[in-house]
């Protein structure tokens, strides 16, 4: 038996908990990418700054299983391999605005601590890496990978789709950290398993990267032009997730298509934006605010709360 969904079709949505924009970044202090690739590249002659890229640089070792080796054998050996020589030249050429990343990042590592003291930001280290994983995060200290970055445009991405290439640019670099550092510490752990609970799940971790950078579209992975057509179609969108009864499917697939990056998401006879599910769900937990404004960000980051996802759907009053 379908159960109840409450929803209006005729109103007005309820107003967001943070604006559209407001990525401020002058009163935070910078938060620089310590560059452990450069110092890589540079062994031995960069030994003397070696040092002062703990811990990061033994993360760094680790992560590229050289740890069986003493130090000095460890980073020679990193300063040779493939991954160095291929990346390094074209990160050193394209990967030109370290420094303007660092107040943007500067804000992320100020507000994360807000939401929860696990969301500690205390380094942020620049590497080369083999890996599809662009960020990585170990306690407080977090690897990106420059090579994933590097601009859209860039002749090693050309064999990947567009979407993907189109979130490869410098800009998304904060956000991407504030999302890795948030799904880390509070990962999905799903109670009912449905579209509705991971919804809500993802609408509560781009509602705290949305108020560590400032900005929905960053968020969301979204354009400008992205988030008109979501806003647009959101009231069709609704009615028909909650009509056929789709916001309760424990599909796997039905799922991972509106919430995982893709070419575009589509709902019934609808086409959209990737990843809807996800922008729909910060819709909600904006709701869910607006009504619980003394609710604390990092308790909708948790399976009591979204593990009940009926009831935190009614409780948050929301409406198109």
């Amino acid at each position: 038996m379908r159960r109840y969904i409450p929803y209006i079709l005729f109103g007005s949505l309820l107003a967001a908990s943070c604006s559209r924009d407001n990525n401020d970044v002058t009163q935070y202090a910078p938060m620089p990418i310590e560059r452990i690739d450069l110092a890589v590249s540079g062994y031995p002659q960069s030994a003397a700054d070696i040092q002062s890229l703990e811990p990061g640089i033994g993360l760094y070792i680790h992560l590229m299983s050289a740890d069986t080796l003493n130090r000095d054998d460890a980073l020679t050996a990193l300063s040779q391999n493939r991954v160095t020589q291929w990346f390094g030249r074209d990160i050193v050429e394209r990967f030109t605005v370290a420094d303007s990343l660092a107040l943007p990042l500067g804000r992320v590592s100020a507000l994360l601590p807000e939401v929860s003291p696990e969301l500690k930001v205390t380094n942020v280290y620049g590497i080369a890496s083999p890996y599809m994983q662009s960020v990585i995060v170990s306690d407080s200290t977090v690897l990106v990978a420059l090579n994933h970055y590097l601009g859209s445009d860039y002749p090693g991405y050309e064999t990947m789709p567009s979407y993907v290439r189109e979130g490869k640019t410098p800009t998304r670099l904060p956000a991407d950290v504030a999302e890795a550092v948030v799904r880390v510490r509070y990962p999905y752990s799903p109670v009912e398993g449905t579209l509705l609970e991971r919804m809500l799940y993802e609408g509560a971790v781009a509602e705290v990267v949305a108020q560590a950078t400032g900005n929905d579209g960053d968020a969301l992975g979204y354009s400008i032009a992205d988030l008109d057509t979501a806003d647009h179609r959101l009231k069709d969108v609704w009615y028909t997730l909650a009509s056929d009864g789709l916001l309760y499917s424990t599909a796997d697939g039905e799922i991972s298509r509106l919430v995982s990056p893709a070419p575009f998401s589509r709902v019934g006879s609808i086409e959209l934006p990737s990843k809807i599910g996800r922008y729909i769900g910060l819709q909600i937990i904006r709701s869910y605010i607006k009504n619980h404004p003394d609710a604390k960000p990092v308790t909708l980051l948790e399976n009591s709360f979204y593990g009940h996802p009926q009831q935190r759907l009614i409780e948050s009053k929301f409406s198109v």
